[in-house]
Order: C-alpha cells, then structure tokens, then sequence
C-alpha cells in the first residue's frame, strides 16, 4: 500500500505541474479530506489513465484490420485473469503491439475467455470482422481445432487465422527434448525442487537473499567477481524446519554430485547458443521467414558444439569440479556394461 500511495502522490504532482488550476487544489493546497490519495480514489485515477491509453490505441488502429494475442495466468492471489494485446499497422505503415487491457475471469476455459475478449473488442468498437489473426499458447483451451478459443472466433470471421507462439513453440521443443533425457529431465525437477524449497517461507527467501549478499561480497573482496547489473552468485539457506533440513541436507548433496554439475555447465552452453533464437522469435516485427532464418544458423551452432566442443565443455567441467571441491570420475577408465557410468564414479 506505501508504493501505490507513494506512486499516487506521484502522478497527482505531476498533474499539477502540468496544470495550475489542479495544483491550487491538490495535495499540501488540498483540504483534509480531499487529498485524492485513498486507495478507492488511487483506481479510480489509473483507471482514468488506462481509459484513456486504450482510447489513443483505438484511435490510432481507426479502421484497419489487426490481431489479438491473449493469454491467461493468476495474480500473486490465486486469481484468474486475462491479458489482452493487439497487433497492427498503423498508417504510416509501423507495426505497433500494444497491451490493450487485462480482466479478471472466473474460469480459463475457452467461452469464458471468448466471452472476455468480445466484451473488450465490443467496448472500443474494434470490429471482429477486421479480424485478421490470433496468437496464443498450446494449451487445448486456446489452440483446440473445435472448442478452442481460435475455433470459436473463426466461427465468427473466418479470416482471424491462428498462429501458435514462436517463443512458446521453441519452449515446448525444449521441454520435449528434455522430457526424452532422463538426466536433463532430472537436473530440471532438482531446479524446481530448489525453488519451491526457497520460496516455501518468507524466512527461507530472507535468509536465501542474505546469503546471496554475503557471498556476493566475498567474491567480489577476492576479485572473483566483477561488479555490475546482472551478476548472480548462488547462496544458502537455512532453516530450522526439521523436514526442511533434511530436505535442503539432500539438495546440497545433488546438486554438489558430477551428474548435476555436467549437465549444469552442458545446459548453460546450450542456452546460450539458443539465446539469440529465443530473442528474435520475441521481436514485435517477426514473421515466418525471418523466423526460419533465425533457426539455421542456431542448428549449425548446435551442431558445432557437438562434434568440436565436449574437449572445452569437459575442461570447463574439470575446473568447475576442482573449484568446488567435488568428485570428478577417471572420464578414461573402463566403461562398466549394462550401469552407464565409468567405474571410477
């Protein structure tokens, strides 16, 4: 509540100083009762503010066709709700994407959603019929070729095409191929293993951030850090939770293992040979050829690091191991049949 009154006092300062007849009356000028900084007043100003951004938005699509983007998720409370983006061509010929509107819903399935989207169209006088296209995520209730939303708004005008997500289409390919990996795949649920740990209790994610800021300094007082915006160094946590012990005692254990150090370090060099692809499938102006040039060269990468690059990512693996103080297995000994593992490990 302190950020939204302080945010309040804010915008009502920077009223009036874009007008004196609203600084005469605002504020230190104002009456007691008559601040405009109440929580009710507060949405009841960005409210107006929101209004009239979409306005602008409407006003500058006017007739021309466009395309929706929607997607569903919950709020910090649990709370459904849907967001709306429309995608255009201006006048001077600019594509513009624009978050046009978000609205609570009581379910996510696909006539409730339909329901929502009509009512904000239909509010702004943005016409189905200028329709032209709909982008949403691969779950059933968006994509399903006979009750999906998509389904639903083609049934209406038959020119709103769908196309499935670029980002998300790369993600699902990840999460596929990383599904078929069953050493990936584990590295992952320790991941989020982790984060549910941490972020279990307020007192863990305290006592997770203190920890980060001591090793934070450490690093840096050793010079093994450089500082700067982005930098990110893993810390501890503790806690007094019986279960939780034993639980985060198991999690250091796994995460200090060969295993998860490799595929740790193989992952990273992965990511960030596809970072590129993820960021350009994500750029306003996208479209399907550009799209398609973005994937060769990021296949040729790939395939670079498979056949010329396992000496330097075992290298990198080596130091990492040492650094840490953890257990590398003899990569040179005898291959055990039928355990998969070199019997040094």
């Amino acid at each position: 509540m302190f950020f939204f009154k302080d945010f309040e006092c804010q915008l009502v300062k920077f009223s009036a100083k874009l007008n004196k007849d609203i600084s005469e009356v605002v504020l230190d000028n104002a009456q007691g009762n008559a601040k405009y900084i109440s929580p009710a007043i507060q949405k009841e100003i960005l409210n107006i503010f929101a209004v009239k951004v979409r306005e602008k938005i409407r006003k500058d699509i006017e007739n021309a066709k466009f395309f929706i983007l929607v997607d569903e998720s919950k709020d910090n409370s649990g709370t459904e709700q849907m967001a709306i983006v429309v995608r255009y061509v201006d006048k001077e010929g600019n594509v513009k994407e624009r978050f046009f509107d978000v609205q609570r819903v009581d379910n996510v399935c696909s006539l409730t959603l339909k329901n929502g989207s009509m009512n904000v169209l239909t509010r702004f006088d943005l016409q189905v019929q200028n329709l032209r296209g709909q982008g949403y995520d691969g779950a059933n209730n968006m994509w399903g070729a006979m009750n999906g939303l998509q389904a639903l708004f083609l049934k209406d005008c038959p020119y709103a095409y769908y196309v499935h997500c670029f980002a998300h289409r790369l993600q699902l390919a990840l999460e596929k191929a990383a599904k078929n990996n069953g050493n990936v795949w584990s590295f992952y649920s320790m991941l989020n293993s982790i984060i549910t740990l941490v972020t279990a209790s307020s007192r863990r994610t305290s006592d997770f951030q203190s920890a980060q800021e001591e090793d934070t300094e450490i690093k840096i007082q050793n010079g093994d850090v450089e500082t700067g915006k982005g930098d990110n160094q893993l810390g501890t946590c503790e806690s007094s939770d019986d279960y939780s012990v034993g639980e985060a005692q198991d999690t250091d254990e796994n995460i200090k293992s060969f295993k998860f150090i490799f595929v740790l370090l193989l992952m990273h060099k992965i990511m960030g040979i596809i970072d590129t692809l993820c960021q350009g499938l994500q750029l306003k102006s996208q479209d399907i050829v550009n799209a398609m040039n973005l994937v060769s060269p990021t296949k040729t990468l790939l395939q670079r690091l498979r056949d010329d690059g396992w000496k330097k990512l075992l290298e990198s693996v080596e130091l990492f191991c040492e650094k840490h103080d953890t257990h590398m297995p003899d990569m040179k000994a005898r291959h055990l049949i039928g355990t998969g593992r070199s019997c040094q490990i």
